[in-house]
């Protein structure tokens, strides 16, 4: 019920746009937007778990679930293990309160503890400024930017779309003369061999 969640977070209002609050989670870029959909401006620092991870170690996972097993040794409750097997189009929004509290007050309490952990290793690495500086304050210009959305010139697309396939036929004629034969392009082995 969109009414009666618009209410349950307007109880929250007031710690998500005082900007003396640091607000910590996990993919905040979502959350954000999800907020800004219900009239909500979330403001002061923020801290992202993913985002910090991935500073920290680029080539690993960031998933919130891949985060507390490696740091907290918690096997946490996965998003998928609240439905049954059958189900298909899964919502926390289509569950009793009873199934989904308990994941999300686990999730609050992961991204605590992993806040901790993630705030100190990104000190120890130096990677402070990178962090507050430039990537937790983008969080919130990319937010905005996906909340606003851009117009396209659907026209101008359509002309461009089509000037680049004739250029791109003129570029197989030239290429299919070239070698002689008709092949397949798109066939990495295939120009290989050509």
């Amino acid at each position: 019920n969109i009414e009666k969640d618009k209410n349950r977070l307007q109880a929250f209002k007031e710690i998500f746009e005082n900007e003396q609050i640091e607000k910590i989670g996990h993919s905040l870029k979502f959350n954000i937007i999800v907020l800004k959909r219900y009239g909500i401006q979330v403001k002061g620092n923020l801290f992202d778990n993913s985002i910090a991870h991935y500073l920290l170690q680029p080539e690993m996972k960031h998933q919130q679930e891949y985060l507390a097993d490696i740091y907290l040794q918690h096997h946490a409750i996965a998003f998928d293990d609240l439905f049954d097997e059958k189900t298909k189009n899964k919502s926390l929004a289509l569950l009793k309160e009873e199934k989904y509290i308990p994941y999300i007050c686990e999730k609050a309490w992961i991204d605590i503890l992993l806040y901790d952990i993630l705030k100190e290793n990104i000190h120890q690495e130096k990677l402070d400024y990178l962090c507050y500086e430039v990537e937790m304050p983008l969080i919130q210009v990319l937010a905005d930017m996906e909340f606003t959305g851009v117009s396209i010139d659907t026209q101008a697309l359509r002309l461009i779309a089509e000037d680049l396939h004739a250029k791109l036929r003129i570029l197989e004629a030239d290429i299919y003369n070239l070698a002689g034969e008709m092949f397949n392009i798109n066939s990495p082995k295939k120009v290989g061999e050509i």
